[in-house]
């Protein structure tokens, strides 16, 4: 797999997938990922340790310098649906392992990607690569 770099990236609404590819594997291993998370099953310890540490980030937030803090707080007041850091903690606090599985099985079902590939690649590359991947979510297309 040389030449592949690839990150996940955590936002509040979704996760991101980043990849950077100049060899001819790119295809496969997004359907690889991609099948890998669909089949992943975290055990009970990995969700708990998982939880501390989002917990841990969370409360450390709260003890902020003042400027970090009221630039939060400004988000929180100019977005409405901007999760506000006592909500996250609670709802940290009050989830369960088996809501947790819940919740991920919810996630794949309601899945959706969004592509963008740019570079040199020639279009028919380009939606081999979506369609291997989608293949490997047992993606269904929305209906426009």
């Amino acid at each position: 797999m040389a030449g592949i770099q690839f990150a996940v990236n955590r936002h509040f609404e979704s996760l991101g997938f980043t990849l950077f590819a100049y060899n001819e594997s790119y295809d496969q291993f997004y359907a690889n990922v991609f099948r890998d998370v669909k089949n992943f099953e975290p055990t009970r310890e990995f969700f708990e340790t998982n939880k501390a540490r989002n917990l841990r980030n969370l409360r450390n937030w709260c003890l902020a310098e003042p400027s970090q803090r009221l630039q939060t707080h400004q988000q929180e007041l100019m977005f409405t649906d901007f999760p506000k850091i006592d909500q996250m903690t609670r709802a940290y606090e009050q989830m369960s392992y088996e809501k947790f599985l819940g919740m991920k099985r919810q996630w794949l079902n309601n899945l959706h990607v969004t592509w963008l590939i740019q570079g040199h690649l020639p279009e028919q590359d380009a939606l081999k690569m979506v369609k291997t991947a989608e293949t490997a979510l047992d993606y269904t297309p929305v209906a426009q």
